[in-house]
């Protein structure tokens, strides 16, 4: 999973398009520092086993680290791991300034799927209403 640190806002649509080309993208994930880097790594390799592309963003720099911490060791030994690193490889993980920069960023990429792992979820989801399926990732369980 590709770590982009800090993309200003006029280079978006060129980075959505570098990794998602044309089609659009399945999934985004927003969380925030109260959030488990084990239960978005568990996340995020659901959905590459399924083949989705993930678009994770946060505006935590530590949680970053742990994140892409846990998503390598459970892919240590795991029979699933040529096709999730394949569809890692696709994969992105965006490091914005803040909240709102993420909601920004989630509204421009309009992906099919945005799932909140965030102590404002509630919020979250009302100012993402028009941007595809918003989903309080706190109240279910890997949905796809």
């Amino acid at each position: 999973m590709q770590l982009i640190k800090y993309p200003r806002r006029q280079d978006w649509e060129k980075l959505f398009k570098a990794y998602a080309g044309n089609q659009p993208i399945d999934l985004a994930i927003y969380a925030d520092e109260t959030a488990s880097p084990s239960e978005i790594a568990e996340a995020i390799l659901f959905a590459t086993q399924n083949g989705r592309q993930v678009f994770f963003i946060t505006s935590h720099n530590l949680f970053v680290e742990a994140l892409l911490d846990e998503i390598d060791k459970r892919l240590i030994g795991s029979t699933q791991k040529p096709q999730a690193i394949g569809v890692l490889n696709r994969s992105v993980c965006f490091l914005v300034k803040d909240e709102k920069v993420s909601v920004d960023m989630l509204k421009m990429i309009r992906p099919e799927k945005i799932k909140l792992y965030s102590s404002n979820s509630d919020r979250l989801s009302a100012a993402l209403q028009d941007s595809g399926v918003v989903i309080n990732a706190d109240n279910i369980d890997n949905i796809e």
